[in-house]
C-alpha cells in the first residue's frame, strides 16, 4: 500500500513540476526557455511513477537501514546541497561547487584530499566553460569576479 502511495507522489510532483513549468514559458522568440527543461523533467518523473504504478508491487520484508557509514554520506550529500544553495548568492557559482564538491568528495567517495580538490576545480571550470562561456549562461558571480 504505501509502495502505491509512494508511486502516485512521483505521478503528482512530476504533473506539478509539469504544469508550473508550462506557465513559466517552454519557448521564446529565441528557442527553448527556462520552462522547456523542467518540463521535460517533471513529464518524465510523472511517465516514471505512472510506470511504477503499472507495475506489480513488491513487498519488502525486513527493511534495513543504513549503517552509521551510510548516515554519514547521506549527511554528507544533504550538507553539500544546502551549503550549495545557501552560499550561491554570497561566494558565487565556483566557489560554492568547489567547496559543495569537496564535501561531496570528501564525505560520499571518501575521496584523498589532493584527488577530491583537483576533481572540484576541474569539474567546477568545466561547468563554467560550458555553461558560463560556450553557453554564455549567466551563472552567479561571487565577490571575487567568478
Amino acid at each position: 500500500m504505501i509502495e502505491r502511495l509512494v508511486n502516485l507522489t512521483w505521478v503528482l510532483v512530476g504533473a506539478a513540476a509539469a504544469v508550473l513549468s508550462w506557465r513559466i514559458g517552454l519557448t521564446g522568440p529565441y528557442g527553448p526557455d527556462s520552462g522547456l527543461f523542467p518540463f521535460v523533467a517533471g513529464i518524465l518523473v510523472c511517465l516514471g511513477g505512472v510506470g511504477l504504478l503499472l507495475t506489480k508491487g513488491h513487498a519488502v520484508n525486513g527493511l534495513e537501514w543504513p549503517d552509521r557509514a551510510g548516515w554519514r554520506r547521506i549527511g554528507g550529500v544533504l550538507a553539500g546541497l544546502a551549503f550549495m544553495a545557501a552560499s550561491i548568492p554570497y561566494l558565487g557559482f565556483a566557489a560554492a561547487g568547489v567547496i559543495t564538491m569537496l564535501i561531496l568528495l570528501r564525505t560520499v567517495e571518501q575521496s584523498s584530499w589532493v584527488s577530491s580538490i583537483l576533481l572540484a576545480v576541474i569539474s567546477v571550470a568545466a561547468t563554467l566553460g560550458l555553461f558560463g562561456y560556450l553557453l554564455d549562461l549567466q551563472l552567479p558571480r561571487g565577490p571575487w569576479g567568478f
